[in-house]
């Protein structure tokens, strides 16, 4: 039965939608300090975050759309990075500790998700 996480559902699953749960909430707070100074910029936060709050809740809830969806977003936001390491282009968080750490769980997150363990949960049928 999709949508009900069942217990001998992988653990990593779980975290995964936790922190992005935890990151759709920051970025949505964010959006709503930014949105008192840039509203198009507070609104795109808010919407991140509200797009991160369902994935991580449909992540853990193990609907099939929430796999593709965490994939493409991790993915997105991996590119992203590399693209602004390459270029070196600064930002708030330009400290190369940070670019690589964000870089290793963009790939672990991704990794994971491709295990053949892990996909079978989200397998609609």
């Amino acid at each position: 039965m999709k949508g009900i996480r069942s217990s001998d559902s992988p653990r990593g699953v779980g975290m995964i939608a936790t922190l992005e749960i935890l990151f759709g909430i920051g970025f949505s707070a964010l959006g709503l300090l930014v949105l008192l100074f840039d509203i198009v910029n507070g609104l795109l936060l808010i919407g991140y975050g509200v797009v991160l709050i369902a994935l991580g809740w449909a992540l853990d809830a193990l609907y099939s759309w929430a796999w593709w969806g965490n994939i493409l977003t991790n993915a997105v936001t991996l590119l992203g990075i590399l693209i602004r390491v390459l270029m070196d282009i600064p930002s708030a968080s330009d400290i190369l500790f940070s670019n690589i750490i964000s870089i290793a769980l963009e790939i672990t997150i991704i990794v994971y998700l491709l295990t053949p363990g892990v996909r079978s949960q989200f397998s609609s049928g």
